[in-house]
């Protein structure tokens, strides 16, 4: 289940010690801007310790962050306080369609230094790259999927083939256009209704502290794995 938090508008389960919340798509400084590196440009510059903070502030039960194809943040958080013990580490992953370059973003939850290298080898090409999230059993959600869509295949097979590797889709962006998420949560409300196999989550893909975990998701859990599980169930 996904929500947005309003300052004005909380509401009556936010309290609720059942309901666990976390904000599954914000970045720290450890995002750099790679499509202009020669200047050394950051995507974000909100420190790790500041995120997990005021994503705690804010009513956060779980804290990650899903940096552009680096994990850096989460270890240096990490070494930073080790014993946290409602952190998990994750990474934003840019992938590509092989035969048309088209170019996709995955964030993939609950993973170690080990997978996050395999990962950084496997991501020039995303049937390869699936095919291994699937086998080590990584939880993955297609994010934001029509922001770099630039028809280069047809709509009905990028979204056939989306739907044939993903059953995690993000449908709440903060950074996005209502329209374009209103698009994605009526066409998964479709897909579930005929499969029901699709499992909807949100985040505030927050790149400064203002609109971090302003939009998050909700499951009922105990800890983080438990959280993940839910979210891989549907649920």
């Amino acid at each position: 289940n996904s929500s947005r938090a309003d300052d004005t508008e909380i509401p009556a389960w936010f309290s609720d010690a059942r309901f666990k919340k976390a904000d599954l798509h914000c970045h720290s400084v450890y995002s750099t801007f790679k499509y202009f590196r020669i200047a050394n440009t950051r995507d974000s510059y909100n420190r790790p310790e500041e995120v997990y903070r005021i994503a705690k502030e804010r009513g956060m039960d779980f804290v990650t962050l899903t940096d552009h194809d680096s994990i850096d943040g989460c270890l240096y958080l990490l070494n930073l306080y080790p014993d946290l013990t409602d952190f998990f580490v994750s990474e934003e992953v840019e992938t590509w369609f092989p035969e048309t370059r088209q170019r996709i973003h995955v964030n993939v939850f609950g993973i170690d230094e080990r997978q996050h290298r395999e990962i950084q080898r496997l991501r020039e090409n995303i049937y390869d790259l699936h095919a291994w999230l699937r086998e080590e059993k990584i939880l993955a959600s297609a994010n934001h999927m029509f922001q770099n869509y630039r028809m280069r295949n047809s709509p009905r097979q990028y979204f056939e083939e989306m739907l044939r590797m993903f059953d995690v889709f993000e449908v709440k962006n903060g950074a996005m256009a209502s329209q374009h998420n209103r698009l994605i949560e009526d066409l998964m409300s479709v897909v579930r209704e005929k499969r029901g196999a699709v499992s909807l989550v949100a985040g505030s893909d927050a790149h400064t502290l203002s609109p971090l975990a302003r939009v998050y998701t909700v499951a009922e859990a105990a800890s983080p794995a438990q959280f993940l599980e839910r979210i891989r169930a549907g649920e």
